[in-house]
């Protein structure tokens, strides 16, 4: 019986060591995934305010060709990272509200001659859509971060009881001095509801 017991624990160890192992892999994937996300969303974000910037040293300092030297294909791809990787509907919205504003402005700042009022609008569009997006962009993947450490720690915690529940682990099966010393460190808590009795002639006022 003996063989069977250790054999029984061997089997149990092996089993918690294998989807200690899974659990771990996607907890790294899931952390990969959120920090991928996140550099995408903060280039966008750095995106937008370059593409201010170069308008603005066209239109103050009177440097040419500052626009055209935009890296869009750098936004697209960082747009395209958080549409695959977020999934999250307030934030591809973001992303593409900064898009058609982006488009909005630099295509009429391009023609050469604009009209002041419109430009405004089409700058202050940009700009709220940009302070949007970093917004939404900062509080759904503080969302996605939190949730992927809580299910992380949840996981943990099941495979913590798992090895305790295992043969060979349990303080019963130690002669029950586990059970003894809980009831020993417990001892002095009173039951939930119970207010304790104060001791009889403990010092009068």
């Amino acid at each position: 019986m003996e063989s069977w017991g250790t054999l029984a624990a061997a089997v149990v160890g092996a089993a918690i060591a294998l989807v200690g192992q899974y659990l771990a892999k996607r907890r790294e994937e899931r952390a990969k995934a959120v920090e991928l996300l996140l550099n995408s969303c903060a280039e966008v974000a750095a995106s937008c305010s370059d593409l201010l910037y170069r308008v603005w040293e066209e239109r103050e300092l009177g440097l040419p060709g500052r626009v055209e030297g935009w890296d869009l294909n750098g936004h697209r791809l960082a747009t395209a990272r958080i549409r695959i990787l977020s999934g999250d509907p307030a934030l591809v919205a973001a992303s593409e509200e900064v898009n058609t504003a982006g488009q909005a402005l630099s295509s009429y700042w391009r023609k050469g001659v604009v009209d002041d009022t419109e430009f405004q609008v089409r700058r202050e569009r940009y700009r709220a859509a940009t302070d949007s997006f970093v917004d939404v962009s900062g509080r759904r993947i503080g969302v996605r971060a939190g949730s992927a450490a809580s299910r992380a720690e949840g996981s943990e915690g099941r495979q913590d009881r798992g090895r305790r529940a295992s043969p060979g682990t349990s303080p019963a099966g130690r002669g029950g001095d586990g059970a003894a010393s809980g009831c020993r460190g417990h001892r002095d808590v009173p039951p939930p509801g119970v207010v304790p009795a104060s001791p009889v002639g403990g010092g009068g006022r």
